[in-house]
C-alpha cells in the first residue's frame, strides 16, 4: 500500500480541527464512523439549536430594547461573522 499523501493528511487534520475534532483522537472518530447518519445530523441540529439560544439570551441582556426583528438580524450578523473565520 502507497504512503499517504501529506497534503491529503493535513487537509483532513484542518477539516476535523474546524468541526472541534482534535485528529489525535481517534477513539471520537471511531466512535463518530460508527454512529447512524441520522443520529450525527440530530445532534449536530441539536448543538446548533442550543448555539443559537445561547446567542440569543446573551444579546437580549446586552441590548434589552431590541424589536424580535433587530433581534433576529443582530444573530444574524453574529452567525456571520462565526461563518466568515471559519
Amino acid at each position: 500500500m502507497a504512503d499517504p499523501d501529506p497534503n491529503i493528511e493535513a487537509l483532513a487534520a484542518r477539516m476535523l480541527k474546524r468541526i472541534g475534532w482534535n485528529d489525535a483522537e481517534w477513539v471520537q472518530i471511531e466512535v463518530y464512523a460508527k454512529m447512524a447518519p441520522a443520529r450525527k445530523v440530530t445532534q449536530m441540529l441539536k448543538l446548533r439549536h442550543k448555539q443559537v439560544r445561547v446567542l440569543d439570551a446573551r444579546l437580549r441582556r446586552e441590548h434589552p430594547g431590541l424589536s424580535k426583528r433587530e433581534l433576529a438580524l443582530l444573530i444574524q450578523e453574529h452567525l456571520d461573522l462565526v461563518r466568515e473565520t471559519r
